[in-house]
């Protein structure tokens, strides 16, 4: 069964390896891909799992966890940075956030389906609020040359607002009417 669905995806990255070897998209259609990616579907993606998820008291516990855990690896990669010669800067992104909204939450859909994401996402809300509230605006910031923590970035993002309508319509108790 799990083989099943697995070689869907395979293939998926089969076709993507294809396409660019090939040269079948256009490096302008790629940004727009992105684009649609970061800006309508992952927010929507990120929308339902909080909105269906299964927030009980004692969850929070783990979602405070892996905020935690990855606040940790970034102190960790601060301090590791200072004693590189070459890319410290990068260090502390290297050493925290994980892969969950573009690649894990797509995994774990196509093995176990959209109605077991509520289990997902108790240990992505930790993260999700890590990644997207501290990490890419802190970051972006720091690629583009500002100086001090980018508080508009972090709330005009369409993925941050996502997440913020997901959890409060949850916690409002409409996740049944939506």
């Amino acid at each position: 069964m799990i083989l099943a669905r697995i070689i869907p995806l395979a293939g998926f990255v089969g076709l993507g390896i294809l396409f660019r070897w090939k040269k079948l998209l256009l490096p302008k259609t790629i940004e727009e891909l992105k684009w649609l990616l970061v800006h309508v579907l992952l927010p929507g993606v990120l929308f339902r799992t909080f909105l269906s998820a299964r927030l009980a008291p004692g969850l929070a516990a783990v979602a405070a966890a892996v905020f935690g855990a990855n606040v940790v690896m970034y102190a960790a990669g601060l301090l590791l940075g200072r004693g590189l010669r070459h890319g410290g800067r990068y260090a502390p992104f290297l050493l925290s956030g994980m892969e969950y909204g573009m690649l894990g939450l797509a995994l774990f859909t196509s093995l176990y389906g959209t109605a077991r994401m509520e289990y997902i996402a108790v240990v992505d809300l930790g993260h999700e609020f890590f990644f997207w509230f501290l990490f890419v605006p802190v970051f972006s910031a720091r690629e583009q040359g500002s100086k001090g923590f980018p508080v508009k970035a972090m709330l005009t993002s369409p993925i941050n607002l996502s997440i913020l309508a997901g959890l409060a319509l949850n916690l409002a108790g409409v996740t049944g009417a939506i």
